[in-house]
């Protein structure tokens, strides 16, 4: 039915240390974890998360075994349910995994579509995300964003360059964004003109970053 749907990313080299940045657990979505382990060896992969007020308290246990040759998923809202926005790290000891997160949406009894989020760039002060395609219509209260947020204990300061096939472009009132330690914080990217863009952050302190189009 009106259920079925088709994502793809790319594919990525297993690792013990990976960073996804997006993702939601409020009411109407899931965000459905899924770790693999293609090795011999067994992988205990602990999970972090971050909210939009800061660390999130996870229920249940942090530690997850993903056996040689298997994969494991795990709902993430069944750990921090009514997020709006979430970052998650995943540290993986014994053995090196793969992981992307599933992100999916109803609105109402309406299916509003599904992604993959695949590691992105570990923390650190410059951080590019190209192949931002901006296209009209947007889609009303679902902004197209850049997700940042800064994991460390220090509140730091971003500034967010874009650019576009003619060199820079402005971004009104979000050149410069205030970044709370541990807090994940979203810039709308819907006063951008539609084009194809890449997205520069340049920051004091190291942060994490990944783009929501919709």
């Amino acid at each position: 039915g009106d259920l079925r749907g088709l994502a793809a990313a790319s594919c990525a080299h297993p690792g013990t240390d990976l960073w996804l940045v997006g993702g939601s657990t409020e009411l109407g979505s899931s965000a459905r974890l899924v770790m693999q382990n293609a090795g011999a060896t067994a992988a205990t992969v602990t999970i972090e998360m971050w909210g939009a007020n800061g660390s999130l308290t996870i229920a249940g246990p942090r530690d997850f075994l993903v056996p040689p040759g298997t994969e494991r998923a795990v709902l993430l809202e069944g750990l921090a349910a009514e997020q709006h926005a979430i970052a998650v790290h995943l540290r993986s000891t014994g053995g090196s995994i793969a992981a992307y997160l599933q992100d999916g949406a109803l609105r109402g009894y309406q299916a509003s579509g599904i992604d993959l989020v695949v590691p992105g760039s570990a923390p650190a002060t410059l951080q590019s995300v190209p192949g931002v395609a901006l296209h009209t219509p947007v889609v009303p209260g679902v902004p197209n964003v850049l997700r940042l947020l800064a994991p460390g204990t220090t509140d730091t300061r971003a500034s967010i360059t874009v650019l576009g096939p003619d060199g820079v472009v402005d971004l009104p009132g979000a050149s410069q964004v205030e970044l709370a330690a541990g807090a994940v914080t979203d810039v709308t990217l819907d006063d951008l003109p539609d084009g194809d863009y890449t997205l520069v952050v340049d920051s004091a302190a190291p942060v994490v970053a990944g783009v929501m189009v919709v």
